[in-house]
């Protein structure tokens, strides 16, 4: 990691959720969160962008990190995020410089592109992005710090806003090893949100006749309304929605219990136990081998959500220590230190690839090259490859990542070509194919085609 230190600046972590965002500091020998730019309590800030001159309800664009990488504008909307972020690590009591370099998270299911299309945010935004993990693991950082001791493995379950992430990892002697992750990344507390709104939606209509779905700008604050239900319903039983002239000058006024919540989203919450399956599949390791149990993000704390997973794991007790909301973001700008305080020379974080990287093979197959799950760094991975030849290009290898057995239903990465294509027969080629990961999942991917002595 390339060195910070005050003369550089201050570094900071941004944990970028789907609903609301996070930033810390590191400073004086630790990692501290930035409260907003009113100096109030809030530590966290919902995560929007607003556009100018676009009229109603629409002009805004919520859950931002969800669209990076779907679009420039989107990406656009999300540097300005970052952007605003920076520029409230930069005003709440640091005096060390501007913010120049910054450790971001990211869900565990993030694919090299929306990787790389955050970091794109991020250069919008003038940042210098020292690395970009995800969320689980940059979790496990801050309880590397405080909490190692002995060899343990460790489960990190993370439920955020439009995400769940799941990451097993090992950890001992301040060494972290990411074992396996798995995730949704289409499943999260605006899921349970999305179910009250149907069901107020309801009410309404059957109490007024009216369709209040039709009303861009009141469902704006019905949903407003239910998330903070959704927060009551954590410390108590039930929750009260108030909203005036609501729709066509209608009031609503009406109430939900915990029960309620819990019968309208029960199979979402079940849902969220299936990436904890499949981490513990990826692991190769069973349930009784896991010795603690971590929640992270706003929607762990759930009352059901958590009771289900202690269910899961044989009741074993659930570590809350960890602000669910901050632990992301302080082990982000642990992270981004690294570089500058000898007391955590001795940290480090052992990343494993999230998905499989493979070569698109003769007939469209995915020829898989370094598996989903393999620990970072991969020094090389060489298979030989047969390769149909492109008679423009020569031998074009392809690289993808993802887990589907067809190569075009991945995700393309890029293309590697050697040259003399005039001179290949019709038959197919062969193609050593040597790829190689480091930290941070940087790659280096090569092509040597057989017989030729070509590489590209």
């Amino acid at each position: 990691m390339a060195e910070t230190g005050d003369q550089h600046g201050p570094v900071i972590g941004i944990d970028l959720g789907t609903a609301c965002s996070c930033v810390a500091v590191w400073q004086n020998g630790r990692a501290e969160i930035v409260t907003n730019e009113h100096g109030g309590p809030r530590r966290r800030r919902p995560e929007a962008v607003a556009v100018q001159g676009c009229p109603g309800p629409w002009r805004q664009a919520d859950g931002c990190r969800e669209l990076q990488g779907q679009a420039e504008a989107a990406r656009r909307g999300g540097g300005r995020v970052h952007a605003a972020l920076k520029d409230e690590g930069r005003g709440r009591g640091l005096h060390r410089g501007p913010v120049k370099n910054a450790v971001v998270t990211v869900p565990a299911s993030f694919d090299v592109l929306q990787r790389r299309a955050t970091k794109h945010a991020c250069a919008v935004a003038g940042l210098d992005v020292l690395g970009v993990i995800h969320g689980p693991a940059a979790a496990a950082v801050a309880f590397g710090i405080h909490e190692i001791a002995g060899d343990k493995n460790v489960l990190f379950f993370d439920l955020g806003g439009g995400h769940t992430s799941v990451s097993l990892l090992a950890v001992a002697s301040g060494k972290i090893a990411v074992r396996a992750t798995a995730g949704d990344p289409h499943l999260g507390g605006e899921d349970f949100n999305g179910r009250m709104v149907e069901h107020f939606v309801a009410q309404f209509k059957a109490a007024h006749k009216k369709d209040v779905g039709r009303n861009a700008r009141a469902m704006v604050r019905l949903r407003a309304a239910c998330e903070q239900a959704k927060r009551t319903l954590s410390s108590a039983s039930w929750a009260a929605i108030e909203l005036e002239r609501l729709h066509d000058g209608a009031d609503f006024y009406s109430t939900i219990t915990r029960d309620q919540f819990d019968e309208l989203n029960l199979d979402l919450f079940c849902k969220c136990l299936d990436p904890i399956k499949k981490c513990l599949t990826g692991a190769k390791m069973d349930r009784s081998s896991v010795d603690d149990v971590v929640l992270v993000g706003g929607s762990t704390r759930i009352p059901r959500v958590r009771r289900l997973i202690q269910d899961l794991f044989d009741g074993k007790e659930l570590r809350k220590d960890i602000s669910p909301d901050e632990a992301a973001a302080c082990g982000a700008a642990t992270m981004a230190s690294l570089g500058s305080d000898d007391s955590l020379v001795d940290l480090f974080l052992f990343d494993a690839t999230p998905h499989s990287l493979g070569v698109a093979a003769a007939g469209g197959a995915m020829a898989v090259m370094i598996p989903k799950n393999t620990p970072i760094p991969v020094m090389a991975r060489e298979n030989t490859i047969s390769i149909q030849p492109n008679h423009k290009k020569g031998i074009v290898i392809s690289i993808f990542e993802g887990e589907r057995p067809q190569a075009s239903e991945n995700t393309l990465l890029c293309e590697i070509e050697t040259s003399g294509g005039s001179q290949q027969s019709k038959a197919r080629s062969e193609a050593l194919c040597v790829c190689v990961l480091q930290h941070r999942c940087r790659r280096r991917l090569d092509g040597l085609c057989e017989g030729q002595g070509e590489r590209a």
